[in-house]
């Protein structure tokens, strides 16, 4: 499939879509800090000096007056309007034909799956559950937090199997990764950056174990505002550089405080606004591993390079959502019963420490996988109707909650969200 890849957004759909206009892709992938403002009440809600707030290009796409050339997902960042994002939280579209992946989220989208989570890592933040409701948007502290990802979030894609032929999304990096690139070149374009890759800090150390765990295809991610590439290895058990050489892994520790949360200088801000349930999953990959192509884009600017076109193989050429009579969009079962299971455990992991979160215990694992298993069968067992009643994504169910005009924030009910509890609680 050929598809785009984007890195931060920060509120300029015109300019990207005008970048791949072109080129004929079928899906494009947003990293992160969309900017996804409706009106002057989500500005409120956006993590960014009020001075700088700006409406950027969403609320067309939202009101109708556009719609986006081309299908795309998106997961959210650090500068986001929150408030809107959190009426998704399990994902759901923001506007037509834009589809917002959610807090953590597993989709299929024509045979290609797509597995991610939106924010950023923060040490003090990340063993904190969110607020679920009755959110204080006028208390920076809170908007400043909301998009801090936690450990529950975590534990969802945590307990996914390893999936070798997926897409992984997040929008700041692994931990690791500087380490195996061309960390020369990096530092050239950014050298401020020297410091925390010298104590571990720049990155996440959440991404980097789901990255060790998953082992997918390709990871992509955003937020540090410079283009990185790096190729993994997994057979030779080691990380190289887009051109395959060879470099020494460095130890780091697990506990990292990675606080680098990336503000908008005066730069940043001068934007132009321009079959069976289980085969219906990602196939086991037997033996040998493929390397995750690792890639990280730059923000959406002129001269500068937020955007790539790639052509890549689908996950399952099978997957219902293949199927010309079917739907497109389909929730990943198993991403729906390791949801679950979490959920159902939430006593027996709300009192481990940040070691047995992010590297949990065999038992606990075999916990959440006997309920994963057992779940799948249950699915196995649905017809075709009812497995797409349940999984297949409703690709016209926008729905405007929000009076574009409005400058009151508040909080909606959004249909997407209590239709996906409806089926999934």
């Amino acid at each position: 499939m050929k598809i785009a890849v984007e890195g931060c957004g920060h509120g300029c759909l015109n300019k990207i879509y005008q970048a791949i206009n072109k080129q004929k892709v079928e899906l494009l992938i947003m990293c992160g800090d969309f900017q996804s403002v409706r009106n002057a009440a989500d500005m409120q809600c956006l993590s960014v000096p009020p001075k700088y707030r700006r409406m950027g290009d969403f609320r067309d796409y939202y009101t109708g007056k556009k719609r986006a050339p081309v299908f795309t997902i998106f997961i959210g960042g650090n500068h986001e309007a929150s408030n809107y994002l959190d009426e998704l939280k399990y994902g759901g579209f923001v506007a037509p034909n834009i589809y917002y992946l959610g807090r953590t989220g597993s989709i299929w989208y024509k045979g290609l799956r797509i597995v991610g989570w939106s924010g950023i890592y923060n040490g003090g933040d990340f063993m904190k559950l969110r607020p679920e409701s009755n959110i204080e948007y006028d208390d920076r502290r809170i908007v400043r937090s909301m998009y801090h990802y936690r450990k529950d979030d975590y534990l969802k894609m945590r307990f996914l199997k390893q999936c070798n032929k997926s897409i992984l999304l997040s929008h700041d990096w692994p931990n690791k990764i500087t380490e195996y690139g061309d960390t020369k070149l990096l530092l050239r374009r950014k050298p401020f950056f020297k410091k925390d890759i010298q104590h571990g800090e720049l990155g996440s150390p959440a991404n980097q174990e789901l990255l060790d765990h998953l082992k997918p295809l390709y990871y992509f991610a955003a937020h540090l505002h410079v283009v990185y590439r790096a190729k993994i290895d997994w057979n030779k058990k080691r990380y190289s550089d887009g051109n395959d050489s060879s470099s020494k892994r460095v130890k780091t520790d697990l506990k990292a405080k990675n606080i680098n949360e990336i503000e908008l200088d005066i730069s940043d801000l001068e934007m132009e606004n321009g079959l069976s349930a289980i085969e219906k999953s990602e196939p086991r990959t037997q033996g040998s591993l493929s390397p995750t192509n690792f890639l990280a884009l730059d923000k959406c600017l002129s001269g500068r390079q937020y955007v790539e076109v790639l052509n890549v193989p689908l996950t399952n050429s099978k997957h219902p959502s293949t199927q010309h009579s079917n739907p497109d969009l389909y929730l990943d079962p198993e991403y729906i019963a390791v949801m679950k299971s979490v959920n159902k455990h939430y006593k027996d992991w709300e009192g481990l420490n940040y070691e047995q979160i992010l590297k949990p215990s065999k038992d606990f694992e075999d916990l959440v996988e006997a309920d994963t298993v057992q779940m799948l069968k249950i699915f196995d067992e649905l017809d075709s109707d009812e497995y797409d009643r349940l999984f297949a994504i409703n690709e016209h169910s926008f729905v405007q909650t929000a009076d574009p005009k409005t400058s009151i924030v508040q909080e909606y009910q959004n249909p997407q969200t209590e239709i996906f509890k409806e089926r999934f609680s």
